[in-house]
């Protein structure tokens, strides 16, 4: 991502979200293609 790098944050981590209504629960999983989230770390 432009914005992050831009920002001096290195990329670590890219993993999708997916959430069971039945039982208001969520886990993660390897398809990104909707919901996902991204962990970044910023220069100590």
């Amino acid at each position: 991502n432009r914005w992050a790098s831009e920002a001096g944050l290195q990329f670590r981590d890219l993993t999708g979200l997916h959430f069971n209504p039945l039982n208001n629960s969520f886990s993660l999983i390897d398809n990104v293609d909707v919901n996902y989230m991204m962990h970044f770390t910023a220069p100590a």
